[in-house]
């Protein structure tokens, strides 16, 4: 998602530029924080299925050999 500043933003009734530019700041921090616990949480989430599909793969190995 790509956030574009829009100029007539800037100039809101009782906030001075650099409080609305600090503010913009903090929220860009914030979304890249959130899109980076995102990233982690699916990463995390990843490792978990590939463990749950490893344990229950390796148990049958032993049905899956060849009888005589």
């Amino acid at each position: 998602m790509l956030l574009h500043a829009d100029p007539g933003l800037a100039e809101v009734p009782g906030f001075r530029k650099e409080q609305l530019d600090a503010l913009a700041r903090s929220v860009e921090l914030r979304r890249q924080q959130l899109e980076a616990d995102i990233r982690d949480y699916i990463a995390a989430k990843q490792d978990e299925l590939r463990r749950h599909g490893h344990e229950v793969c390796v148990p049958a190995l032993p049905l899956l050999a060849v009888r005589d």
